[in-house]
C-alpha cells in the first residue's frame, strides 16, 4: 500500500535537512579558519623545538602559515585523488 503523500513528505524533509546542512556549514567555516591559524602556530612552536636540533633555523609565524597552507593543499588534493580512485 502506497500513500500518495510519501513523495511530498520526503520533499519537505529533504528541504529542511538541506537548509540545516547549509546553516551548519556557515558555522563550520570560522572553525576551519581558527583551526588553520592554530595549526600554523603549532607548526611554528614545533619547528622551534625540533628545528635547531636537526640544524635548521627557527621560522616565524608567516612562514609557518605558508608551510601549513602547503600541507593543507597537498592533503586536499590527495583526498580528491583518493576519492576518485
Amino acid at each position: 500500500m502506497s500513500n500518495t503523500n510519501d513523495g511530498f513528505l520526503f520533499r519537505v524533509w529533504r528541504e529542511k535537512t538541506s537548509g540545516a546542512r547549509a546553516f551548519r556549514m556557515v558555522f563550520r567555516i570560522p572553525g576551519r579558519v581558527a583551526g588553520f591559524f592554530f595549526t600554523a602556530w603549532l607548526v611554528m612552536v614545533m619547528w622551534g623545538i625540533v628545528g635547531p636540533r636537526v640544524g635548521l633555523d627557527t621560522i616565524g609565524y608567516p612562514t609557518a602559515m605558508l608551510v601549513t597552507l602547503a600541507v593543507w593543499l597537498v592533503m586536499a588534493v590527495g583526498g580528491l585523488v583518493m576519492r576518485r580512485w
